[in-house]
């Protein structure tokens, strides 16, 4: 009975946490230098960044057919400007482009998160296999946008892990909130809740083994 203890209670969070925490993106925070490279461009990612004087361009390919899907999002702050450009381009042939200040910004509450944006135009379509290049610029090249990358929703215990330390730095550096107010979200206490399990798990295993010495 002793031996099902830890197993059991993983097992009941993973049933409790992880179909609810399939709801949300994975979340990325971009460095400023250099290309992004899109690992599992179906998988729902959500990337956080700051346009610093030029283009963000993200890199991604497929050896077969992929459904294709791309959002883009600024945060609802003071002075933020809706003006977010995406480009989409393969074999250096422009595939779309959208969003920029004519563009449709709606009201948009991220449940999971517990933030607010402005949400423009999105892109959905079945690909070719091939090399793609998402760029995100606006016309001074500057301030704050949140591009998603795909739809299907995945969210595995190395990402719930991952974004255990990822919240934080998407509340302090991309919203200005203290670091803390990413464990009062939904999101944030699902994940805080698998994380302190995983760890009462590996401590309540090793007393286990400690024990049968």
């Amino acid at each position: 009975m002793v031996k099902l203890k830890y197993p059991l209670v993983f097992l009941v969070l993973a049933a409790v946490l992880t179909p609810v925490l399939a709801f949300a993106h994975q979340p990325r925070v971009v460095k400023s230098l250099g290309h992004v490279t899109v690992e599992e461009p179906e998988i729902s990612k959500v990337y956080y960044g700051n346009l610093d004087g030029e283009p963000k361009v993200f890199e991604l390919s497929s050896v077969k057919e992929f459904n294709l899907y791309v959002n883009i999002m600024v945060p609802d702050l003071p002075d933020i400007e809706k003006n977010k450009i995406v480009t989409i381009s393969s074999a250096g042939r422009t595939i779309a482009s959208f969003g920029g200040e004519k563009a449709e910004w709606e009201p948009y509450y991220e449940k999971f998160a517990g933030d607010m944006y402005f949400k423009g135009p999105e892109f959905r379509e079945k690909t070719s296999p091939g090399e793609y290049f998402i760029t995100v610029s606006s016309a001074m090249n500057e301030g704050k946008y949140a591009l998603v990358i795909g739809e299907t929703e995945s969210f595995p215990l190395r990402e719930i892990i991952k974004a255990f330390f990822t919240l934080p730095a998407v509340k302090s550096q991309f919203f200005g909130e203290a670091w803390w107010h990413a464990y009062l979200s939904r999101a944030g206490l699902m994940v805080l809740g698998v994380v302190l399990g995983a760890v009462i798990i590996a401590y309540g295993a090793i007393s286990f083994l400690f024990r049968r010495r």
